[in-house]
């Protein structure tokens, strides 16, 4: 699970992720399942993107919705 909007500061504060959806894609696949930002969709969507792109693996989503 990640901190409040750390995902996003990825992108924004710590510039290692130039566009947003590799701020998501690196942050889902180090293991982080679950984004704690309420009213925001944006890593709901750029989610869905890497997974179409082939960027992250629908095993990994699996993985992710198996729990522990």
């Amino acid at each position: 699970m990640s901190d409040w909007e750390d995902i996003n500061r990825l992108h924004t504060r710590d510039r290692v992720a130039p566009p947003p959806g590799d701020a998501v894609r690196m942050s889902v696949m180090a293991g982080v399942d679950m984004s704690m930002v309420p009213f925001d969709y944006t890593f709901y969507d750029l989610l869905i993107q890497c997974v179409n792109d082939g960027l992250v693996p629908v095993a990994r989503i699996d993985d992710a919705c198996a729990g522990s």
